[in-house]
């Protein structure tokens, strides 16, 4: 009988060419790994350039809908985010599961960047409030720990185990390939509005891509399978989160940071870039300022982290966003419109801004980790619900007060912010220091 090939012995004994079969076994783990990357870096890539369409649109909207239409779509807009956040996100992901969630809700978001192609090609104008209404509805469900966290989290697990690495390190790194896909589609697609004149092309483009990268993830994207435990329901998430506002102090203080920041940016997006940046140097101008404002923030983002984490506690720099945010609403109210509509004064106060919102994204959310980290759900909670409710407050302020009153109201809110963290050090200087989840539950 003919001797049985290498391969073969090598399959019967267990001892025969160990290298060979442990260099097989590494194979088999790196392809795995590989796999799990490429697949999380498709869902990125399609995230970014779909949420990148809707962002460019909430920069462009008062200035190509007008000061009313705009801040009332954009009012809407941020209302159904946080009511969805609040209501409906945990529950979905708990049914439909993460990727099904994560390809519903990036399909809803093209509606909302279709309706303003529909509105400039129809007389029906009013059509990108039933958008921006289903666009705050797909935002609710991505962003607050939701379809987007439960899929990336997973995919860190995923590849941790393919890669032999620790889940901290897969997650750093996971982490930094978002933000970086995250940020190059933010920032390209309002380059985009720079690059060609806004209206009706612009508007069919962004529908295009939005819609392209949708049916991408719910193509090419396969869903991640783990452990991570889901979203609580939301009567346990939403108890939690009101009993630690109402029992911590330190919670309570982070109602002016949210204010400041979420207010000043619906006086960005919904008074300063159409009012004083359209009007002094084109729509075309919308696009780069925005994105400055973006492209700031994330290279801010680190040089601001290792400062905090220099001087052992965030809080100096949180209050320095507060000051940044206070900084932008004191130069409207100093210089003219015309003074402040060209690119250096324009760009300048993009970059402001920028670092604001860099310890707002960092910072300021480091800050909460580190105060409630047995209570983390129920804090950031706070945090999506604060903050959504200061920009939907932003919106209405544009429509009801001049933007003088609008940016006073910011420039108290940054005092009140920068004040509230030197009161938060000194309460979390004091004994009882963290609030434990079972005090809040």
């Amino acid at each position: 009988m003919a001797s049985s090939p290498p391969m073969d012995r090598a399959l019967i004994n267990p001892l025969h060419d160990g290298a060979a079969a442990d260099d097989s076994a590494t194979e088999i783990t790196a392809k795995s790994a590989q796999r799990v990357l490429r697949n999380f870096h498709v869902l990125a890539a399609a995230f970014s350039l779909n949420h990148g369409c809707v962002t460019a649109l909430v920069a462009l909207a008062a200035s190509e809908l007008g000061p009313s239409l705009g801040n009332t779509t954009l009012f809407v807009l941020y209302a159904c985010y946080t009511l969805s956040a609040a209501f409906l996100s945990n529950g979905l992901v708990a049914r439909l599961g993460a990727k099904r969630t994560l390809v519903l809700s990036l399909g809803l978001y093209c509606v909302y960047v279709a309706s303003y192609a529909v509105a400039f090609f129809t007389p029906i104008d009013n059509v990108v409030i039933v958008g921006a209404a289903v666009g705050g509805v797909a935002a609710g469900c991505l962003w607050p720990g939701a379809s987007q966290g439960v899929f990336f989290a997973r995919s860190a697990e995923a590849y941790a185990d393919a890669a032999s690495i620790s889940q901290k390190a897969a997650t750093a790194l996971l982490g930094a390939h978002f933000s970086a896909a995250y940020l190059v589609g933010e920032v390209g697609m309002k380059l985009l509005a720079s690059a060609f004149e806004p209206g009706g092309p612009l508007f069919v483009a962004y529908s295009c891509i939005a819609v392209g990268a949708a049916l991408t993830v719910a193509r090419f994207v396969d869903d991640v399978s783990g452990d991570t435990t889901p979203p609580p329901p939301f009567a346990e998430s939403a108890t939690a989160a009101l009993r630690l506002f109402r029992r911590s102090a330190l919670c309570r203080l982070l109602v002016p940071t949210n204010l400041c920041f979420g207010l000043a940016a619906a006086y960005l997006n919904g008074s300063f870039l159409s009012a004083v940046v359209a009007a002094g140097m084109g729509e075309r101008a919308v696009g780069a300022v925005s994105a400055v404002v973006v492209a700031s923030a994330a290279l801010l983002a680190l040089p601001l982290g290792r400062l905090g984490r220099a001087l052992g506690t965030q809080r100096p720099v949180v209050a320095l966003g507060g000051a940044c945010f206070g900084l932008f609403g004191v130069a409207t109210l100093i210089f003219s419109k015309e003074t402040l509509g060209c690119w250096l004064a324009s760009v300048g106060l993009a970059v402001v801004f920028g670092a604001g919102r860099a310890t707002w994204e960092g910072n300021f959310k480091s800050s909460v980790a580190d105060d409630f980290h047995d209570a983390a759900t129920a804090a950031f909670a706070n945090v999506t619900v604060q903050s959504g409710l200061a920009s939907t407050l932003g919106f209405l302020l544009n429509r009801s007060l001049t933007p003088r009153a609008v940016a006073t109201v910011v420039v108290a809110c940054s005092v009140a912010a920068g004040s509230s963290q030197f009161v938060a050090a000194r309460i979390r200087s004091e004994p009882r220091t963290t609030y434990a989840a079972t005090d809040v539950v």
